[in-house]
């Protein structure tokens, strides 16, 4: 059934949870960044949700959220007509998922309306060192395989649509953005207070890095680097999340690094910081990067194609290093952290012009009108 006319375009979002990740992140920045006149979202999740998750943020934000409350083997057996139930209760214009659970589901059995898919990863890259060879290869063909017969595929950098191209998904891209409201550059008198409440002196240079301590984050190379660098003489690195890696990182760690576990209050730490570092192997367009130039927190980032990708925006809003290397990493940041303050203005005009979720928003909010009036 077509929409009333002048009626808002009901757009429905397809995902397994909304667990407190950085895809939710980017998927809370779109429904809360729409034009709530021309388009009015719903979020339809398939399993019970985490006891990290977002949907108290999605409520604040006005958006209706539905759950199927299956388990992942019940959603092999139920999900599908379930999910065309509630499909047909909404009656969307267009449907739009996120993850290999939800675009797989939506393939095949929410065909008869228009979808888009929001690719977030390279599969092989990601799946494989998680899940192992087998099921991670299985799972990688079948994020291609789906993201083929979507109407739309939209891959989060242009580096993930180049590498999708080359598995004949025929994406665009829309790069990922920053909250540029919440994510805001402290005055000097503000990051001076907050460092004295954490404990830094007058003068240290605080480094951070954010993420998950895993083997395609690199921790260890993060640590390495720092503790080669001239930087490490005066200034502390700070490791804000945790996983496996944890117990190694611990062991390389000497007295000026600090592994914090998970923060949930990491904008804090971001508004006391003089650089921003990430060894990855591998990501989409990572939030924890846009959200430290958001911060206006130079960045000290491995020479992948989403690092480079940010930094084209304002070059002088960080710095690359080789990846995997250590010394490399020493070297680029002592050149960093040698002219932060030259640096700041330039890592938050990176958001400001490009990286920022109301004009991501808005090129979706064209794919969505593109779709609509086919």
């Amino acid at each position: 059934m077509p929409s009333m006319a002048n009626a808002p375009h009901r757009i429905q979002y397809v995902v397994s949870t909304l667990a407190a990740t950085g895809p939710t992140r980017q998927l809370l920045n779109i429904v809360t960044n729409l034009n709530r006149s021309h388009y009015a979202p719903h979020v339809v999740t398939l399993s019970p949700e985490p006891d990290q998750s977002y949907h108290g943020l999605f409520r604040d934000a006005d958006v209706p959220v539905t759950s199927l409350a299956l388990s992942r083997a019940g959603g092999l057996v139920l999900g599908p007509s379930r999910l065309r139930s509630i499909t047909t209760a909404i009656d969307p214009d267009v449907v739009h998922t996120q993850g290999i659970r939800a675009d797989s589901l939506a393939a095949h059995c929410l065909f008869a309306y228009p979808q888009v898919t929001t690719l977030r990863n390279f599969p092989p890259e990601d799946y494989i060192p998680r899940y192992g060879a087998v099921l991670g290869r299985l799972m990688a063909w079948q994020q291609f395989r789906t993201a083929r017969l979507a109407d739309q595929p939209v891959a989060c950098s242009e580096t993930i649509r180049d590498r999708y191209r080359g598995r004949d998904v025929a994406a665009i891209a829309i790069r990922n953005g920053v909250d540029a409201e919440s994510y805001t550059p402290p005055s000097k008198a503000e990051r001076e207070r907050i460092r004295a409440e954490l404990g830094f002196e007058q003068g240290e240079t605080v480094v951070i890095s954010v993420g998950g301590l895993i083997e395609r984050k690199d921790p260890e190379t993060v640590i390495d680097g720092f503790q080669r660098s001239e930087t490490s003489e005066t200034g502390s690195l700070l490791l804000l999340g945790d996983g496996p890696l944890a117990n190694q990182c611990r062991v390389r760690a000497g007295p000026s690094v600090s592994l914090l576990g998970h923060i949930d209050d990491v904008a804090r730490y971001l508004r006391a910081a003089d650089v921003f570092v990430s060894a990855s192997h591998s990501e989409g367009l990572p939030n924890a990067v846009m959200e430290a130039l958001a911060t206006s927190v130079p960045a000290v980032l491995s020479d992948i194609g989403p690092h480079q990708e940010i930094l084209s925006v304002n070059p002088d809003g960080g710095a690359l290093f080789e990846r995997s290397d250590p010394d490399a990493l020493a070297r680029t940041l002592d050149t960093v952290a040698g002219s932060v303050e030259d640096r700041r203005q330039a890592a938050r005009n990176a958001i400001e012009t490009e990286l920022n979720a109301v004009t991501m928003t808005q090129r979706y909010e064209s794919v969505y009108d593109d779709l609509i009036d086919c």
